[in-house]
């Protein structure tokens, strides 16, 4: 009996110091934590309580479960650098891993993390400065566990791994801006419980693969910014009835026409700027009572804008119709009809006509951009608009008279050095740009024509150069004349005067 009091000594003065919780880290958990902390530095803050022979709840960022195997190493911390070692393998019971929003996580893939099969969620995202040597290699696929995957921003190379197919559990991909190449795999139907589809910002080519049409449950499917093209697929993988958000932004997909698209029931964010779509703004998207957001910029769509398009989107937040060849007048009555949109973009398109002064009674739009169109006829009331966001308010390059320091103000029109500063307070200066329908690039030369050109068309404010219908424009030489509005016309003999046609 003698003989076993120094055991149960031990014992209860092991009691007595870790808590009734405490759980020791076995030696082989300990032991490849140890290697990554020895990886990472000195200088990673989290790790410095990765002390040995301590219990696993002093080790921040790491969970375990009753027998001291490590379950879990969620390590989000600016300061850690260096490698991601093979000793992760030796966690075999690791269920999460996520090294993201570190400073430097960099080095190539460890091959041993085809070994933790029973990870359910792995994620190295947004490592400010870290790149990963080489690519995702096939073996991924083997985690047949995983629900969740993100390598964003790491620096990834090669092609995409067709050996994701067989993550059929797989939920959540993230793969956006990185350095993938070739095309996108159609054997990656195979992840049939997948709902989000990252691939945007890599240097994929091809088309998009008809197969992913098979996942049924796709809420996301965001592959912007590659060097995808072919047909936009309206008829197979964008009529998954449970998509919710489209992104094919900056591509070369082809499309004569969107309206099959326009009819989904469940999408709330399509887009699909800077592609080659042509035809027609359908009017069918004024029936998606879901639709948040509509971006169309940079096409080469044609025509009006339908008056339904604004008719029934309650929920509407943004709609970007900019860089296209749309023309007519847009429809500012229903505008109103469409109360919590804060984005309204059309510059660079060729509309025309005034704006109502009560177009936007029931709105606040925080950014609004109609520049370098053909709108015409008084100064809209505006100063209500604006937010955080730059620029808020743009008008320029169109045939509003009214406050020449409304439209110029906050505005740098003059960039270069040595150029006029339009942000001098100088009214008649800015007056005298309004006159001559200059918003921008106004070098030397072309101030010297502005005095001549206020001082012939008149700088007044209540009625505005060219009798308030038009703006004044250089005619050769020292002469100058008007461009009369929509609806006027200059008069013979008077070149600086417009009445209504």
């Amino acid at each position: 009996m003698a003989s076993l009091l120094p055991g149960l000594l031990v014992l209860l003065l092991a009691s007595a110091i870790l808590p009734s919780n405490a759980v020791p880290l076995l030696p082989s958990q300990e032991t490849a934590l140890l290697s990554l902390k020895t990886a990472w530095g000195n200088n990673c803050v989290v790790t410095k309580t990765w002390i040995p022979d301590t219990d696993c709840s002093k080790w921040a960022g790491v969970l375990c479960d009753d027998r001291g195997m490590v379950i879990q190493v969620s390590i989000s911390d600016l300061s850690c650098t260096g490698a991601l070692t093979e000793s992760v393998g030796n966690l075999t019971e690791l269920m999460l891993l996520d090294v993201s929003n570190n400073w430097r996580i960099s080095g190539s893939l460890p091959k041993s993390l085809s070994k933790l099969q029973k990870l359910e969620s792995l994620g190295i995202r947004d490592n400010i400065h870290g790149r990963f040597s080489g690519g995702l290699p096939d073996s991924i696929g083997n985690l047949a566990r995983l629900t969740y995957l993100a390598f964003r921003g790491t620096g990834l190379t090669g092609s995409i791994p067709r050996g994701l197919a067989r993550l059929s559990r797989l939920e959540y991909l993230d793969l956006e801006w990185n350095l993938f190449t070739g095309e996108i795999p159609r054997e990656l139907s195979g992840m049939a419980a997948l709902n989000t589809f990252d691939l945007g910002g890599n240097r994929l080519t091809g088309s998009i693969p008809p197969t992913l049409a098979k996942i049924k449950g796709l809420k996301r499917l965001l592959v912007g910014n590659n060097k995808l093209s072919g047909a936009l697929p309206v008829n197979d993988v964008l009529a998954i009835k449970s998509l919710e958000e489209v992104d094919l932004q900056h591509n070369r997909f082809t499309a004569s026409s969107i309206a099959a698209l326009a009819t989904h029931p469940t999408l709330t964010d399509i887009n699909l700027s800077w592609n080659v779509i042509t035809g027609r703004v359908p009017s069918q998207f004024g029936q998606m009572k879901k639709l948040a957001a509509l971006r169309l910029a940079g096409n080469r769509l044609r025509g009006k804008v339908p008056e339904a398009l604004l008719r029934n989107m309650p929920n509407l937040h943004e709609l970007d119709l900019s860089f296209n060849g749309l023309s007519g007048e847009f429809p500012w009555g229903y505008l109103n009809t469409a109360p919590v949109i804060e984005h309204l973009k059309l510059q660079r398109n060729a509309f025309t006509g005034a704006i109502p002064p009560d177009a936007f009674q029931k709105v606040h739009v925080a950014v609004f951009n109609i520049s370098f169109n053909l709108f015409s006829g008084p100064m809209p009331n505006l100063g209500f608009m604006g937010g955080e966001e730059e620029p808020p308010v743009d008008v320029r390059g169109n045939y509003f008279w009214g406050s020449p320091e409304f439209i110029m103000s906050d505005r740098k029109v003059c960039p270069e050095e040595g150029q006029a500063d339009p942000d001098s307070g100088d009214d008649e200066y800015l007056a005298a740009l309004n006159c001559l329908g200059k918003s921008s690039t106004c070098n030397m030369k072309q101030q010297r024509s502005v005095a001549a050109c206020t001082k012939f068309c008149g700088t007044s404010t209540t009625k505005g150069p060219c009798s308030g219908h038009g703006v004044c424009v250089p005619a050769g030489g020292s002469k100058f004349k008007c461009r009369c509005a929509s609806g006027y016309k200059s008069v013979v003999g008077k070149p600086h005067e417009c009445v209504k046609a």
